[in-house]
C-alpha cells in the first residue's frame, strides 16, 4: 500500500514540473563567447582597431603573429558588467494541453489506485465469506451424511416394522381364516350287480374359525385300471356333490353322497380286489371367509381293498393319491 501512494505522489509532481527551455543571449553564454575570442577581439568594442598596411613588409608580418600568439596565452578581465536581456517564455496552448493531460494522468492514476484497493478489499471479503460457506457447507455434508445414515437405518427398521406388521396379519388371518376337507367313507362292494349304479359317501368338514362361503364344488368319480390316473374328465365322471353355499364350522360334518354310473359285475368286483381294477374319487372346492381371499380344497382318493381272515371279509380303505398339489388346502 506504501509503495502505491509514493507512486500517486511522484505521478502528480512529474505532471507539475514546467518543461525547460534555453534562454536567448544568457550571461553564461555571454562569458563563454567572451572568454574564447582571442585577444584582438576581446577588447573594448569602442576603441576600433587600427587598420593594417597592406605595403609593409613581411617581417612586420612575423613581429605581429607573434605577438598574436603571446596576446592569446593572456586572459582577460572585464571590469564593466554586461548587460543581458532574458527573454521569458511564453506559455501557449500545447503547454496548457500537456498540464492538463499530465492531471488527468495523475487523476486517474489515483482513481485506478482507489479502485484497486476497494477490489482488494473486495475479494479479500469474497474469500474470507467463500472460506466460512466452504465450511458450513463441509457442516452440513456431515450433517447430511449422518443423517442419510439415520434415514436408512430408518428405512430398514421401517421395512422390519412392515413385514412384521405383514406377519402379523397373516397369521391373523391364518388363524381365523376358514378351512374345508373332505373324508370319504367306508365303499361297499358287497351289493355289486344288483344295482346299475353305485354311490360313494363323503364327509365335508368346516373346521376353521369362521364360516366359509362356498362358490363351487365338484368330484369324479370312476373306475381305472391305473391306480395313480383316474378317470378322464368327462361328463359322467365329473359331477357336483351339492355343498352348501354356507359352511358353518362343525364336528360331524356333512355328508355328501356322489355315483359311479357304472354297474359292477361279478368279475370287475373279482378285479377290484385283485388290484387289476381301481376305484378314484376326486374333487375341487372353492371358497371364501371374511377376509374375501380365494382358497381351494384339493382331494384324491383311491379305494385300497383288504381282505381280513378273521372275519373272512373283504373290506379296504381310501388312501390319498396322485401328485402333492392334488391333495392340497390353500
Amino acid at each position: 500500500m506504501q509503495y502505491i501512494v509514493l507512486a500517486v505522489i511522484l505521478a502528480v509532481m512529474q505532471a507539475f514540473l514546467p518543461v525547460p527551455r534555453q534562454a536567448s543571449d544568457s550571461s553564461a553564454g555571454a562569458s563563454k563567447n567572451v572568454q574564447n575570442q582571442p585577444g584582438s577581439e576581446q577588447a573594448d568594442p569602442k576603441h576600433s582597431p587600427a587598420p593594417v598596411n597592406a605595403d609593409q613588409p613581411q617581417g612586420h608580418d612575423a613581429n605581429t603573429d607573434k605577438k598574436t600568439k603571446e596576446n592569446g596565452q593572456q586572459s582577460v578581465k572585464i571590469t564593466e558588467p554586461i548587460t543581458v536581456d532574458v527573454v521569458r517564455p511564453q506559455t501557449t496552448w500545447t503547454d496548457r494541453g500537456v498540464w492538463f493531460f499530465n492531471l488527468c494522468l495523475a487523476v486517474t492514476s489515483a482513481l485506478q489506485v482507489w479502485l484497486l484497493c476497494r477490489t482488494l478489499a473486495f475479494i479479500r471479503r469474497q474469500t474470507h465469506e467463500m472460506k466460512r460457506q466452504r465450511i458450513t457447507m463441509r457442516e452440513q455434508l456431515k450433517a447430511m451424511q449422518g443423517q442419510l445414515v439415520q434415514a436408512g437405518k430408518q428405512a430398514e427398521a421401517a421395512s422390519d416394522a412392515a413385514k412384521a406388521a405383514r406377519d402379523n396379519i397373516e397369521l391373523v388371518i391364518g388363524k381365523e381364516r376358514a378351512r374345508v376337507r373332505v373324508e370319504l367313507q367306508k365303499f361297499d362292494l358287497a351289493d355289486a350287480g344288483k344295482f346299475i349304479f353305485h354311490q360313494v359317501d363323503c364327509l365335508v368338514f368346516s373346521y376353521g374359525t369362521n364360516s366359509a362361503f362356498v362358490s363351487d364344488s365338484r368330484v369324479w368319480v370312476g373306475v381305472s385300471p391305473d391306480a395313480e390316473e383316474g378317470p378322464p374328465d368327462s361328463i359322467p365322471a365329473r359331477q357336483p356333490i351339492s355343498v352348501p353355499r354356507v359352511l358353518h364350522p362343525t364336528e360331524d360334518g356333512v355328508k355328501k353322497r356322489a355315483i359311479i354310473l357304472t354297474q359292477f359285475t361279478p368279475s370287475d368286483v373279482d378285479a377290484i380286489r385283485k388290484g387289476a381294477l381301481f376305484v378314484h374319487f376326486r374333487g375341487v372346492i372353492e371358497f371364501s371367509d371374511w377376509s374375501e381371499r380365494k382358497y381351494v380344497t384339493r382331494f384324491r382318493y383311491v379305494w385300497k381293498p383288504s381282505f381280513s381272515a378273521f372275519f373272512d371279509s373283504w373290506g379296504g380303505y381310501w388312501s390319498r393319491t396322485g401328485k402333492p398339489e392334488d391333495n392340497s388346502e390353500t
